[in-house]
């Protein structure tokens, strides 16, 4: 039970998205479809109590989008684990921490294929 870890040797995991497409958030992005992917993958990793909310990070370049999973947490009751321990932070405000798993969300998906600064 719990995440399912694709190869279970490899330290990372690449979750396909295919319908998540970014949006303009004032002056930055927000994926919300990512975003619930985001949310899905915590609830997983957390099922078996290994992992709790303090072992766990979420990063991701945009600040649009660390608001956006804040605010679903803080909405959503069956979240509420969430609100204490786990960081939800922007690369530079997550700096310098250590955490047991770390999501890491690109948010930028376009028909482009334009990426932004994080080329």
């Amino acid at each position: 039970r719990g995440f399912p870890w694709p190869q279970r040797q490899m330290p990372v995991a690449f979750l396909n998205l295919e319908k998540g497409e970014e949006k303009r958030e004032g002056s930055s992005y927000i994926n919300p479809q990512e975003a619930e992917k985001t949310l899905w993958a915590l609830l997983e990793l957390t099922k078996t109590e290994q992992l709790g909310p303090d072992d766990l990070g979420v990063v991701t370049p945009y600040k649009g989008q660390v608001n956006l999973v804040k605010r679903l947490i803080r909405e959503r009751p069956g979240l509420a684990k969430f609100r204490q321990g786990l960081e939800v932070e922007s690369v530079d405000g997550f700096q310098g921490q250590e955490k047991e798993v770390i999501i890491f969300c690109a948010v930028r998906n376009n028909r482009e294929g334009k990426v932004g600064f994080l080329a």
